[in-house]
């Protein structure tokens, strides 16, 4: 990959983004990171061995922040990857803002980290990959961009809901200030100390009726998850939680999004990543007698689905666009204490106290 200025003359030692690729080495080596930092050589050129997309479109990403210069370069189609690309560094600006939660703080939940992302690609149902800028409330993030229309999700770790608007950098030299946006609580946050929402599934694993209202006065740990994302993940926080949970009298449920293939491919897929990984090692796990039953959710009435391809399920509507896994732990009058989503200290202290 080349990158050149305007006049077409290569721009030696910039830094170098790529977005949206999966990295591999010609050596069977572990990918590095995607945010490794690159840059071009003495000649303006950048090589990678190996570069494959996987399911989104690919861009890469160069500035110069001395010359106030950037670009992208976007690949649609895979075969793409596998020719030289150049980017063509423009006049660029930056792009400046601050993000607040108003609703965070009232509750004492001020946000720890605070996230901007941008993208190229103008199709909302395409954005698989973003140019991140992560930052603290203190501070304003920023992007040196060229001139065109970006996509720019804000998010304030650990609890606001996630904003994507449209904005529009027009040609200049001077900071483009979007100013402050402020991020209302994430649907999940909000029920935090509310009565959890009553299910809707499909047949339970283990051909049990059951019901949250039925399970009251004993604590509920619930998942969200779906075996086409991060799968290995869900799965091996799945069994750690059952690991240390499994002497307590806490009930532990999952909640396959909607599936074509119902409980049964659920069922079916759960067995045999247990006999092929080492996941439940040591957990001494019958898979004929599967620990905690599983069952798949109904679609959402609204017909909703992930932007990444699979529907929302009318049992995790009422929670928004959850991440997958997702655990909500659930009292024993039914109230939602906590969530897989807030700090990890909080979310230990909660699993500790409610299983005592």
């Amino acid at each position: 990959m080349r990158v050149v200025d305007a006049d077409g003359k290569p721009a030696p030692h910039v830094e170098v983004g790529v977005f949206g690729a999966t990295w591999s080495s010609s050596k069977g080596e572990y990918p590095p990171p995607r945010n490794r930092k690159h840059r071009t050589d003495d000649h303006g050129i950048l090589k990678l061995e190996s570069v494959r997309e996987c399911d989104w479109p690919t861009f890469f990403y160069a500035y110069d922040e001395a010359r106030h210069l950037a670009g992208f370069c976007l690949v649609e189609r895979l075969d793409g990857l596998a020719r030289p690309q150049a980017v063509l560094l423009k006049p660029a600006r930056w792009v400046t803002g601050r993000i607040v939660s108003t609703e965070a703080n009232a509750r004492g939940w001020s946000a720890d980290i605070i996230c901007a992302s941008l993208t190229p690609i103008k199709d909302a149902r395409r954005r698989g990959r973003w140019l991140r800028f992560v930052t603290s409330p203190s501070r304003p993030f920023r992007f040196l961009v060229p001139a065109g229309d970006y996509g720019l999700r804000l998010y304030g770790y650990p609890r606001t809901k996630h904003v994507v608007i449209e904005i529009r950098v027009l040609p200049g030299s001077t900071p483009l200030d979007l100013g402050t946006y402020d991020l209302p609580l994430s649907r999940l946050a909000r029920l935090t100390g509310q009565p959890a929402p009553e299910w809707d599934v499909m047949e339970w694993s283990d051909g049990k009726a059951r019901t949250l209202a039925g399970l009251r006065g004993r604590p509920v740990l619930l998942c969200f998850w779906q075996k086409n994302s991060a799968p290995a993940n869900a799965l091996r926080r799945v069994f750690d939680l059952h690991g240390r949970l499994r002497d307590t009298d806490v009930v532990m449920l999952l909640i396959h999004a909607p599936e074509p293939g119902g409980p049964a491919a659920v069922q079916r897929y759960l067995d045999e990543n247990v006999r092929s990984d080492t996941l439940a090692a040591g957990l001494e796990l019958d898979v004929g007698k599967w620990p905690f039953p599983s069952a798949v959710d109904r679609p959402a009435r609204s017909g909703a689905s992930y932007p990444w391809g699979f529907p929302l399920g009318q049992s995790q509507e009422p929670y928004g666009e959850i991440a997958c896994p997702t655990f909500i732990l659930i009292d024993r009058g039914g109230t939602i204490v906590a969530d897989s989503h807030m700090r990890a200290e909080d979310w230990d202290a909660a699993l500790a106290k409610i299983a005592k």
